[in-house]
């Protein structure tokens, strides 16, 4: 009930010009990042399993099962992560925590950042019109 209540209210937005072009634009961002989610979680399934299979006996801390293997490589996505403390696999968890990162920030990062411009793009053409049609 409390949903439908705010959405309700941010309806009303809609009658006015200035925040219905932004409001629209915002859903029509979050609904175009929809499939992104789902491409961004299925990379942190399958590196998680992969990091927790050849790091969890080195430093159970932050591998020692699987939903705390996705906590740290989703950390590491948003820029916290370490190298130290993994003896013997220090090399090999330095070269696996780089690509993770490079592959994580800057060609995942770079392609939200490509769809979120897409979407911006497309409802500055759009939002006079979808104004209009609330409007009415």
């Amino acid at each position: 009930m409390v949903v439908l209540q705010w959405g309700r209210f941010y309806l009303f937005f809609l009658l006015i010009a200035q925040l219905s072009k932004m409001l629209l634009t915002f859903i029509a961002m979050v609904i175009d990042t929809i499939p992104f989610i789902f491409l961004v979680m299925s990379y942190l399934i399958i590196t998680s399993a992969i990091f927790t299979t050849l790091f969890q006996d080195v430093n159970p801390t932050f591998y020692k099962d699987f939903e705390t293997t996705m906590r740290t490589l989703f950390d590491a996505l948003m820029g916290v992560y370490l190298y130290k403390g993994f003896g013997e696999k220090e090399w090999v968890h330095t070269i696996f925590i780089a690509l993770h990162v490079l592959l994580s920030n800057v060609l995942l990062l770079n392609y939200l950042v490509a769809i979120l411009s897409q979407s911006y793009e497309e409802m500055l053409d759009k939002g006079k019109f979808l104004y209009k049609v609330y409007l009415y």
